[in-house]
């Protein structure tokens, strides 16, 4: 435990007092003195985060499979779904089992053709991976059996409402539901149904003094954050890019009551608005950190990689990305952090028991071929 001066100076002075004036309570007074300081010590210990550093596992995946990751997901034992930015198909599925990897997701205009795809999920309950092309406003899935023989379009399961606003991430919640960031004209998330349908917005944006003069669209862009839900609790978090805001919300009737409200975070989302004319655009205040990258969650935690260094630095090649990932309960409590030995780039997240598994996309400088390669992590929580 550290004690401050200031507080060393007052205990000394308490005991010079005590042994002066009240020789005969000065025993007892030591005895008090005594317990004091462990209790403190003790909350101290409480208090701290503890740091559990995590050694790599090779995965066996070529580093030419992983072309420009965008988004990584599990589908299933020893296969895995990578997103991809720069390419003209937009998944691969990687199956360590039989060796192999299969793009599909065609980019186009055409029956089955996306010309986007976010916010991707997989269902492991009818072997299939969903994601929302934003471009063209409706809500795909394939099956694995159909990626396996070679197909690689997409059906349209539903067109997704637009009436109140532009939905942007669209992630599966409670079964039955969507959770929905967007730039609606009210609230601040959407609850969809599961033929998305809007049935109602919620929520508010954080309150500054710099949010009063932007309109709900500008703010829905700035504090564009990540979603993730539980996987059988009717329970959400979102995290904020650039900052380190954490918030947990959960469904109770018709209504989202926020778990954590009395969370402060320590670096509050800033940016700004641009205007080009009659357009208009959003970027991160001068000096903003990279804040929390994403997230995965398990029935029991919440991952979060999260890094202080500047984001202009990690722009501009100055910095790695973050080994540090933050670990918290569903009633927003920081358990934990992780350090891992490679900077981390995208990750998912299983659970087996009390061990959960963090399989990664690193940057590893050493690799001449390819910056990026795929590993796996195991903790006990």
């Amino acid at each position: 435990m550290k004690i401050t001066n200031v507080f060393k100076v007052l205990i000394l002075k308490a005991v010079s007092y005590y042994a002066d004036n009240h020789y005969f309570k000065m025993k007892s007074f030591i005895h008090f003195l005594l317990l004091f300081l462990f209790i403190s010590c003790s909350n101290s210990k409480k208090n701290e985060i503890q740091l559990i550093h995590l050694e790599h596992t090779e995965i066996n995946i070529p580093p030419e499979d992983i072309k420009d990751p965008h988004g990584l997901l599990l589908a299933g034992d020893n296969k895995f779904i990578i997103l991809n930015g720069q390419t003209d198909i937009f998944f691969d599925l990687i199956d360590l089992t039989h060796g192999k990897c299969i793009s599909f997701g065609i980019k186009g205009r055409g029956p089955g053709e996306m010309l986007s795809a976010v916010s991707p999920s997989f269902n492991f309950s009818n072997r299939s991976l969903n994601s929302y092309d934003i471009m063209k406003g409706d809500y795909n899935s394939i099956s694995l059996n159909d990626i396996n023989k070679g197909q690689n379009n997409s059906k349209s399961l539903f067109i997704v409402d637009r009436s109140e606003g532009w939905p942007i991430q669209f992630v599966p919640f409670n079964k039955s539901y969507f959770i929905v960031t967007g730039t609606f004209k009210h609230g601040r998330f959407g609850l969809f149904s599961n033929k998305g349908k809007l049935l109602y917005t919620f929520g508010d944006f954080p309150d500054s003094e710099f949010n009063r003069e932007m309109s709900n669209i500008q703010l829905a862009d700035g504090y564009d954050g990540k979603i993730c839900s539980h996987p059988s609790k009717p329970l959400f978090v979102t995290v904020i890019p650039k900052s380190d805001l954490i918030e947990i919300y959960e469904k109770k009737g018709d209504s989202f009551l926020r778990i954590n409200p009395n969370y402060q975070p320590e670096f509050p989302p800033c940016f700004e608005v641009f205007r080009m004319g009659k357009h208009w655009s959003t970027a991160a205040c001068k000096g903003s950190i990279i804040g929390f990258m994403g997230c995965a969650v398990s029935n029991k935690f919440i991952f979060s990689v999260f890094g202080k260094g500047k984001l202009n630095d990690l722009l501009n090649n100055k910095i790695n990305y973050p080994n540090i990932m933050q670990v918290y309960n569903w009633q927003g409590k920081h358990i934990t952090n992780l350090s891992f030995d490679f900077p981390i780039v995208l990750y998912t997240v299983k659970r087996d028991g009390n061990i959960h598994i963090i399989y990664a996309i690193v940057e590893d400088d050493k690799n001449e071929t390819n910056s990026l390669r795929m590993v796996k992590y195991e903790v006990k929580l």
